[in-house]
């Protein structure tokens, strides 16, 4: 009875002994477990703030960036040509003689007898009426204006628009050309002839 109460307790003791290493056991096991996660956990935080820092600011803010975009807007805006006003002559539609109109030309714009001619055609196609120049050429006080024979004056106008077509090209030249005292009309360098006016080849239409 005694031997079987010995064996009892050495087995129960043997047995409260492993039970003790096994709870040790993983305890130690669970610990080590808490601390991978712990490095692991510091190390992704040390990462993070590595990448974190690795990042440049940027320090531009929304109002610069605008102010940006808007002077760059700005430098980009084509800047309006400055123009200035040039006095010629052109026709009347009601009474089909010649008038006064101001022109808008670029100030840059030489005033040459060719300009001036080129602006009274212009104003002429405007009221539908193609004047036909065959060439402008200014010599000493004089500017000979040659004609296409063709074209207006010199065919599809009455007597009344021809004049009117001479008039505004003459008076145009002699107010606002200082060098120009004598206009000269030509047909494609010969005389000036049509079905309404005659002139010689070196005949003086107008004069200051």
């Amino acid at each position: 009875m005694k031997k079987n109460i010995k064996k009892n307790i050495k087995k129960n003791f043997s047995y409260m002994i492993l039970c003790i290493l096994l709870t040790m056991s993983l305890t130690v096991f669970s610990g080590c477990k808490k601390d991978e996660t712990k490095t692991k956990e510091e190390t992704v935080t040390e990462d993070t703030g590595k990448e974190a820092d690795d990042i440049t600011p940027d320090d531009t803010s929304d109002e610069e960036k605008e102010d940006t975009e808007s002077n760059s807007t700005t430098e980009e805006t084509p800047s309006v040509p400055e123009t200035k006003d040039l006095l010629i002559y052109g026709i009347q539609n009601e009474t089909l003689q010649s008038e006064q109109v101001t022109v808008t030309v670029p100030k840059a714009s030489e005033i040459t007898a060719e300009f001036i001619v080129s602006q009274v055609v212009d104003v002429f196609a405007d009221n539908s009426l193609e004047i036909g120049i065959d060439s402008v050429t200014e010599e000493g006080d004089k500017v000979i204006v040659s004609f296409m024979k063709d074209k207006a004056p010199l065919v599809n106008v009455g007597s009344g628009v021809e004049i009117t077509v001479l008039d505004s090209i003459s008076m145009s030249l002699l107010d606002n050309l200082d060098t120009c005292k004598n206009v000269i009309f030509r047909v494609e360098g010969e005389a000036y002839a049509s079905g309404h006016v005659e002139l010689d080849k070196d005949e003086v239409y107008k004069w200051k």
